[in-house]
């Protein structure tokens, strides 16, 4: 699935947006009074019915984000209400995907949700997989087009007795060095382990250097 994913984005045809929608209901007019205007109604659409005698509020929700292979603003507003609502089903880590068959995604449609991890389980993970849970190969499905890059393991770690030879730097461990795998051509694992340190500036924050307090007794 990642892979087809993937061959979307490589024709530029792959969207991450948010859903915006309208929410709309109804108010009776003996509720909108000034006050109730200032505190409540201020930064919403009101558009009054006389017949009815009341008023019709609308607001604009920015709702979950959905991955697509179209511009989800060429939806009608219900229908992008109701795959909003399906977002809101699952845990806010995940996110709604609707790939609909086309010309840019084969002819294999995708509905579903894709789970965001953690930092420290995307490090366990590749961590598993020097050793203890060693990936494998997973072709594409037949029906997606063709992929620019589709290595067999997410960030390729070296594991040796001695440091790795052509490694920019490498790291000791319990008598092991460990270090990317350096590549030729395209550089795959130099991408992912620049991503998982971008992953890690985000996900810290850098403590105020402040120097000792003295407190002086009068």
């Amino acid at each position: 699935m990642v892979s087809h994913l993937s061959a979307i984005q490589d024709r530029h045809a792959l969207y991450v947006e948010p859903l915006h929608f309208q929410h709309t209901w109804t108010v009776p007019a003996d509720a909108v009074t000034p006050e109730a205007f200032q505190s409540t109604y201020k930064d919403y659409s009101l558009t009054y019915d006389p017949q009815q005698r009341t008023y019709r509020v609308t607001k604009r929700v920015n709702g979950r984000v959905m991955v697509s292979n179209y511009d989800p603003s060429a939806l009608s507003d219900e229908e992008r209400r109701q795959l909003h609502e399906q977002a809101e089903e699952a845990p806010f880590n995940d996110v709604l995907i609707d790939i609909r068959a086309g010309a840019d995604s084969g002819d294999l449609p995708l509905h579903g949700r894709l789970r965001l991890r953690s930092f420290h389980e995307v490090l366990t993970f590749i961590g598993r997989a020097i050793g203890e849970e060693p990936e494998t190969d997973v072709a594409p499905d037949p029906r997606t087009l063709s992929v620019s890059e589709n290595p067999v393991v997410t960030l390729e770690v070296v594991e040796a007795s001695s440091p790795p030879e052509g490694a920019r730097l490498s790291v000791t461990l319990n008598g092991k060095h460990y270090a990317v795998r350096p590549q030729d051509g395209y550089q795959w694992n130099l991408k992912a382990f620049s991503m998982l340190n971008q992953l890690f500036q985000m996900s810290v924050a850098t403590a105020a250097q402040t120097g000792p307090s003295v407190a002086i007794a009068k």
